[in-house]
C-alpha cells in the first residue's frame, strides 16, 4: 500500500477515534465504530472499553470473546492479531512499529506483527526492539 493511501486512512480513522473517545455509545456502536477503523466487522461477544486508540487500524484482527479494557492503545502498522479469550488489562499499549536506532535512518521503519494467544490480564507494553 502507498504511504499517501496510509496517511488518507490514518485521517479517517483519527476522525472516528474522536468520534468514538468523546460521545456517548452504547456496545453495538463501539462495536460498530471499531469495525470501521480496522475494516473488518467484529465478533459480538468482544467488548472494549473507552477510550481506545488505535494509529493506522487496518492492520488489527479481533477473535472472539475478548475483553479489553479502557485507555489501550494499538499501533499496528507492522501487525496485531487478538485470538479468542483474551483480556487485555487498563493502559496497555500494543506496538508492532519501531524505528532505526541509527539517527541517520530513523525515518526507516520496522514492522513485527504482535500476536496475542489466549492470555490473562496482559496489563504490560508490548514492544519489539532492534537486536
Amino acid at each position: 500500500m502507498e504511504s499517501n493511501e496510509i496517511h488518507q486512512i490514518i485521517e479517517q480513522n483519527q476522525r472516528l477515534l474522536q468520534n468514538l473517545n468523546t460521545q456517548r455509545h452504547c456496545e453495538c456502536e463501539i462495536r460498530q465504530l471499531i469495525s470501521e477503523i480496522i475494516g473488518a466487522k467484529i465478533s459480538d461477544s468482544v467488548e472494549i472499553h473507552l477510550p481506545f486508540f488505535t494509529d493506522y487500524g487496518r492492520n488489527i484482527k479481533f477473535g472472539k470473546d475478548i475483553f479489553i479494557n479502557f485507555n489501550v492503545t494499538m499501533v499496528d502498522l507492522g501487525g496485531i492479531v487478538i485470538e479468542d479469550h483474551v483480556f487485555i488489562g487498563p493502559g496497555a499499549y500494543l506496538i508492532s512499529v519501531n524505528h532505526m536506532i541509527d539517527p541517520k535512518r530513523r525515518k526507516e521503519l520496522i514492522l513485527k506483527r504482535v500476536h496475542l494467544e489466549k492470555m490473562f490480564g496482559l496489563e504490560l507494553v508490548l514492544r519489539f526492539y532492534q537486536e
